[in-house]
């Protein structure tokens, strides 16, 4: 399953987009710099892949994550969420 969160924020330079998944990177003010680190191990720990990429207006993360083995032959279609 690919899943992609995009937005038209103001990016990440190169140095960012490197650490941005070890913990304490957090450029926000009262920010931990633990949810992308958090959130990184867990996909680590089902076999899931998570990255950033920006996109010079925006970035972009893509989520990758295994269908099961057993599970049934399905199709899920493309969904859009703004919010």
């Amino acid at each position: 399953v690919d899943i992609l969160f995009r937005d038209t924020g103001v990016g990440l330079t190169p140095q960012q987009a490197a650490k941005v998944f070890e913990p304490f990177q957090s450029d926000f003010e009262g920010g931990t710099g633990l949810g992308l680190a958090i959130a990184y191990q867990i996909l680590q720990a089902h076999r899931g892949t998570i990255r950033a990429e920006s996109t010079g207006r925006g970035c972009v993360f893509h989520i990758e994550m295994p269908l099961l083995a057993h599970a049934p032959s399905l199709k899920i279609p493309a969904a859009t969420v703004h919010g």
